[in-house]
């Protein structure tokens, strides 16, 4: 194995480790151009058993797909795309691909993530600075504006969640009910 591949080994088992399974192991056996990755655990009775990555729950296979993306961009130093960074994915976890991205000694190429997410508590993460928020609003006839957080007045004490989910900075899905009495589906 490449010096790189086992550095991507460990940052990804170190992360898998404190989000998913403190015992976790990630297990990679290449057979010509197959990967097959199994993830050892320890039950109960501290004996370790094996289950192949398809057994796993879809945050974990959502959280290794993300963070092998994440570290091919920051090797490479390129932006990274993400809709819904959220999708199946814990609050933490996804504070630990965002601290990737904001830390110089992870990411010295600076490569960028823009993501999506309807994960309002990243809002209030001190891994994220008020110029990193951006909402998105559509207008009356549809069309979608994209305005950062700074064009909002606010204060540094602010608990930009909070403020979010009541309204004050827009980009809030609307409070009518999407179905009414008497409607079948």
């Amino acid at each position: 194995r490449s010096e790189k591949e086992q550095i991507l080994r460990r940052e990804i088992t170190a992360i898998l480790r404190k989000i998913v399974d403190p015992s976790i192991e990630a297990e990679t056996d290449l057979e010509g151009k197959q990967v097959s990755i199994e993830f050892a655990h320890r039950g109960r009775d501290g004996k370790e058993f094996y289950l192949e990555m398809q057994r796993e729950s879809a945050g974990t296979i959502r959280l290794l797909f993300v963070l092998t993306l994440a570290f091919r961009a920051l090797d490479e130093g390129v932006p990274l795309f993400i809709d819904e960074l959220d999708a199946s994915l814990h609050t933490y976890a996804c504070e630990e691909v965002l601290k990737l991205f904001c830390s110089r000694k992870n990411n010295p190429n600076g490569a960028q993530l823009v993501a999506t997410t309807h994960d309002t508590n990243l809002m209030g993460s001190p891994v994220l600075r008020r110029d990193q928020l951006y909402f998105i609003q559509k207008d009356a006839e549809g069309a979608t504006g994209l305005y950062p957080l700074t064009d909002i007045r606010t204060r540094k004490g602010d608990d930009i969640e909070k403020g979010y989910l009541q309204g004050r900075y827009g980009a809030v899905p609307s409070d009518e009910p999407i179905l009414t009495h008497g409607t079948s589906i």
